[in-house]
């Protein structure tokens, strides 16, 4: 949602910088000053109150839109150009691609070593984890059949830079079920995210987890980029 804010405020940029010169017969440089400064307030007090579950790196994110709509007025639509262009769409694509899916953007990080205790499985021992919803709201999850006998544990997770793991302060599983127990959410501790590890435990006591997924669970009510900047002061 950031990131597609930050793009939307660089075509309002873009697009009204040129409208608005055309109608007022100015040129762009006689009122890209004001209109920039004007509409990059008004794209910050968006950024500013708009609910969400912040963090450092959605709060400077968000922080990015005013001046990713500076930016726009420097690109204005003029009168026999086309608003998008394949290029700047493809810009636009690889921008997404860059804070999204690489290591800058929001990654799921599991250490095997870490709280869990349980390393991840290797090669052919890794499975899929199928998550599935129930009429009644609550979560189940299966595997493919095995003779190991496998929990479903759900971990505490917490935001580390760009990352999302589990957090260092769990000492221990908030639930633990077989495949395919419902799960209520609703029921669990109110927190954001939740690590979903299925683990097979051997004979010996040798735990392995097989499949790891994250979901989102839930919060007392979401902040604003406000709220986390005045509680940080």
């Amino acid at each position: 949602m950031a990131i597609m804010l930050c793009i939307g405020a660089f075509a309002a940029g873009r697009l009204s910088l040129g409208h608005f010169a055309r109608i007022s017969r100015h040129s762009d440089a006689a009122i890209r000053r004001p209109w920039a400064i004007g509409g990059g307030a008004a794209v910050l007090a968006v950024a500013l109150i708009l609910p969400g579950y912040q963090d450092g790196l959605v709060v400077a994110t968000l922080l990015a839109a005013p001046f990713a709509f500076i930016a726009g007025t420097y690109r204005p639509k003029h009168q026999n150009e086309v608003a998008y262009t394949w290029r700047g769409i493809g810009l636009a694509v690889v921008l997404v691609a860059v804070f999204s899916l690489l290591p800058v953007g929001r990654l799921f990080a599991y250490d095997p070593n870490a709280t869990p205790g349980a390393p991840l499985a290797q090669g052919d021992a890794r499975t899929e984890l199928t998550v599935f919803r129930y009429a009644d709201g609550t979560f189940g999850y299966e595997l493919p059949h095995s003779n190991i006998f496998v929990t479903v544990e759900l971990w505490q997770a917490s935001t580390d830079g760009p990352f999302v793991v589990v957090d260092r302060s769990a000492t221990g599983a908030t639930l633990s079920g077989q495949p395919g127990t419902g799960v209520d959410f609703a029921k669990l501790p109110p927190y954001r995210q939740w690590w979903v590890v299925a683990v097979a435990t051997a004979p010996d006591g040798t735990r392995t987890a097989l499949a790891v997924a994250i979901q989102t669970g839930t919060s007392s009510k979401p902040s604003t980029v406000l709220g986390w900047l005045i509680s940080r002061l």
